[in-house]
């Protein structure tokens, strides 16, 4: 009897340490499904702001400039080191353009210059496809921020030209609002057209006391508003500070939206937009 009651506590205790074991096992696996569970809710969460942030960046731009690009590229060459706070000069990145979102398409590569100091833009992936806002600044000159480069997801690439839509939106609406008002003896044109000679280049940006009206000489391809008949229509822009060098090239296509008056024919620059966002154009308009 001693010695049945001896194995069977001998048999007990290895149940009980299989047991405690089997629950450090377990304890183990769960310490380590939190762990991961809590990392993978970090990275969403540090996205979620990142993408936030670059909303945000995005709407500020987008108010303040004349023809933002939002684009889908990679890197295929990065200035080294970090910038020091010492100069004024940006670092660079080279991207090659996928796929061009809103605005006007830049060149198959684009170099684009990062003017915040202490970035250094050999922290941005290689071999990932960024999404990246950018504006001219001159001649293949291109300017954007850490902030509005992100990784390019459908989410992303969804709330970006949400916004950066309403935005056009915005702006036509501004426009016909005023010019088309009824005290104003303009009438508003909209017009997909060609643009039959660049404006004029200047080395010096022009001082912005007065605004330089700069004609503008198109092929209208097809009208979308207002009353005209004529194959061409010159549109004075005013322009002052630095003379863009996009979108108004020879050859380039565009919708364009002009106020014609008795004595003159006049746009804006921040309502010259690019042919592939026409569906955005003719709802902001009522059309279909």
């Amino acid at each position: 009897m001693r010695e049945i009651s001896t194995a069977f506590s001998l048999l007990g205790n290895e149940l009980a340490s299989a047991g405690v074991l089997h629950n450090m096992r377990i304890l183990t696996l769960s310490c380590a499904a939190c762990t991961l569970i809590a990392l993978v809710g970090y990275k969403a969460a540090a996205s979620d702001q990142q993408v936030a942030v670059f909303l945000r960046t995005t709407q500020r731009i987008a108010q303040r400039t004349d023809y933002p690009v939002l684009f889908v590229g990679r890197i295929v060459e990065k200035a080294p080191g970090d910038l020091p706070c010492t100069t004024r000069v940006g670092q660079s990145a080279t991207y090659s353009v996928e796929t061009v979102l809103f605005g006007f398409a830049p060149p198959n590569q684009v170099k684009v210059t990062y003017p915040k100091c202490g970035l250094s833009v050999t922290r941005l992936p290689s071999h990932d496809d960024l999404l990246v806002l950018a504006v001219p600044s001159g001649k293949d000159t291109w300017t954007s921020q850490q902030e509005l480069t992100i990784p390019h997801t459908p989410v992303n690439v969804q709330k970006a030209q949400a916004l950066l839509n309403g935005e056009l939106k915005n702006r036509i609406s501004e426009f016909m609002r005023y010019h088309g008002a009824p005290h104003h003896d303009d009438r508003v044109v909209a017009f997909e057209g060609t643009v039959r000679s660049p404006i004029t280049s200047w080395e010096k940006p022009i001082p912005c006391l007065a605004q330089t009206l700069v004609p503008i000489d198109y092929d209208v391809e097809q009208v979308l508003y207002g009353d005209w008949t004529e194959k061409r229509m010159v549109v004075n822009i005013g322009i002052c500070g630095n003379v863009p060098g996009l979108p108004i090239l020879a050859g380039k296509r565009m919708i364009v939206f002009a106020a014609v008056s008795r004595s003159l024919t006049y746009g804006s620059l921040y309502v010259l937009i690019a042919p592939h966002e026409m569906a955005q154009v003719k709802a902001a308009l009522g059309l279909r």
